[in-house]
């Protein structure tokens, strides 16, 4: 029962607010994720803290807040989750969609027909019952679907008819059918999705779904995600009419033909590329996009082909024009190099951002042969790295004395901070140069290594720089677990006036060598530090 605020004191705090800020508060209360996060039952809690539940609860605070919140169907109608409806009763389900009026909806839900499991029966049937009645008035739409058991293609479009009627206000449609369902009836001739007219459709995310690429309703596309079933020729025509594009995804792209025709396209809004698959698809794909300036890519790719040295002249020109695009338009403050027997990798952030959800910004991983490494690291060798503070190098395919290496080295003159293990640390030692490498550089960040008898290379690196008349001043080990790899490095105090740093728990430490107390930098093995970096993780 909502209080009366007519039995309040007038002076309480709730009658200066003004309505419309109050309603700006709500709506952001309201504001649901639209991600999917339905793997396990949630606690009570969480479920009190769903936007839907809370919106609920602030509608019974006081007369004022619900005249606020029953009059807003806007705010109501951007909480239709079928998992939160679905944990009250059938009268409050009612409830909440009389209360979005006419309002445009957001709706999530993730659905398992199961035909023996009733309570997955009864919660699917209801979504459909939703989406059959309210389709007209959805703008925002992300599905799970799991059919287990179904091998009727016929029940299968009488389910998802919805679907092939016409969408006129869905702007993001977002779905992920399981592998086991019948998702091939949306490509039937007679079954268009959307009946090809969803004039507001901006975002379309389908996983194992297909779908025919060339209906007209994809024209105002901004998002776009497609599966295995299209080749580089139709993906590329299709592209032709979708010049509002910015996003793109494309995984397991199927290798074309010898004799397929490739049109050019021009993508002047596409500014996020993700894709993977063969090297053979992925490259002409991206050689034949001409995408915005500094557009970010996201490639992983693998040969997948009996010989690849047919397609390292496309590797080199899309490598060369992405990375060269990329480092001009944005100030770029870290590079990484990955480079393996059978791969490289360029990226543009630091080893110590790897885990970060966001990173990289900029990522190029191909499989490549030993004797193509050289002519791939050229690639890179005309790009502006005048922004970029800090590198991390990994070579287990390529000396430091390559050429290649030695005239990507020369255009690194920015850097002030390597990020490196003792063996990255060996392996500049190695470089054999007639120049100062790195000559902006003063700190080592020491990323994480396993073995403990590779610290011999680290002091001879630092001797080297020293006599280089470029010594190191900070050498950090704060990326590395001490507590797990236990090292001493108390033969750093030789290095005297260098500031060393790690970390004890989350407090950092810093020691100068020289100062009289190196035992301070013999770590050893604690396991409830290890235990608190691994609960860190």
């Amino acid at each position: 029962m909502p209080i009366d605020t007519r039995t309040m004191p007038q002076r309480a705090a709730i009658f200066k607010l003004d309505q419309f800020l109050l309603w700006s508060i709500f709506l952001e209360n309201a504001e649901m994720d639209m991600d999917l996060s339905y793997t396990s039952s949630p606690s009570q809690q969480n479920r009190s803290l769903h936007p839907l539940n809370v919106i609920r609860s602030t509608s019974q605070v006081c007369t004022l807040w619900r005249n606020v919140l029953l009059q807003s169907p806007s705010l109501w109608a951007q909480l239709i989750d079928i998992e939160a409806l679905w944990w009250s009763n059938e009268c409050w389900r009612k409830e909440v969609l009389s209360r979005t009026g006419q309002a445009l909806l957001n709706v999530k839900g993730c659905v398992r027909f199961y035909p023996s499991h009733d309570t997955w029966k009864a919660k699917g049937e209801y979504f459909l019952s939703i989406l059959d009645e309210f389709w007209p008035r959805i703008r925002r739409l992300r599905i799970e679907v799991m059919e287990v058991g179904i091998r009727s293609t016929e029940i299968s479009r009488k389910r998802w008819h919805v679907l092939h009627r016409p969408a006129p206000n869905l702007e993001l449609f977002h779905i992920h059918f399981g592998l086991n369902s019948l998702s091939d009836i949306f490509i039937a001739e007679d079954y268009q999705i959307f009946s090809n007219d969803a004039p507001s459709l901006r975002h379309f995310i389908p996983t194992n779904l297909n779908f025919p690429l060339s209906a007209l309703c994809f024209s105002r596309l901004q998002t776009l995600k497609l599966s295995p079933s299209f080749d580089v020729p139709q993906i590329l025509q299709a592209f032709q009419t979708m010049e509002s594009l910015r996003s793109l995804s494309v995984n397991l792209l199927l290798v074309p033909g010898q004799d397929s025709y490739l049109p050019f396209v021009d993508l002047p809004q596409l500014c996020n590329i993700h894709v993977s698959g063969s090297t053979g698809a992925c490259m002409p794909l991206l050689d034949h996009i001409t995408a915005s300036a500094g557009c970010r890519i996201y490639l992983e790719t693998r040969s997948g082909e009996a010989n690849i040295l047919g397609n390292l002249e496309t590797t080199h020109r899309v490598l060369t024009r992405y990375s060269k695009s990329y480092l001009k338009t944005y100030n770029v403050p870290s590079i990484s190099i990955n480079i393996h027997l059978s791969s490289f990798t360029f990226y543009t952030n630091s080893i110590s951002s790897l885990n970060d959800s966001t990173s990289p910004d900029f990522k190029f991983k191909v499989d490549v042969v030993p004797d193509e490494l050289p002519f791939l690291l050229s690639a890179l060798t005309d790009c502006d790295f005048k922004s970029v503070k800090s590198f991390y190098i990994d070579s287990h395919g390529l000396p430091a004395s390559d050429p290649g290496f030695l005239k990507l080295f020369k255009s690194l003159v920015s850097i002030e901070e390597l990020e490196l293990t003792p063996d990255g640390m060996d392996f500049l030692l190695r470089s054999d140069s007639e120049f100062k490498i790195f000559p902006s550089l003063r700190t080592i960040k020491v990323a994480p290594f396993i073995a403990p008898t590779n610290v011999d290379m680290v002091l001879p690196f630092l001797h080297w720089r020293r006599e280089m008349g470029t010594p190191i001043g900070v050498f950090d080990l704060e990326l590395h677990p001490l507590a797990g790899f236990p090292v001493n490095f108390a033969f750093l105090d030789e290095m005297s006036g260098m500031k060393v740093m790690w970390k004890a728990g989350q407090e950092s430490q810093s020691y100068t060598c020289g100062s009289g107390d190196p035992e301070v930098l013999n770590f050893k093995y604690d396991p409830l530090q290890l235990m608190y970096e691994i609960r860190k993780l």
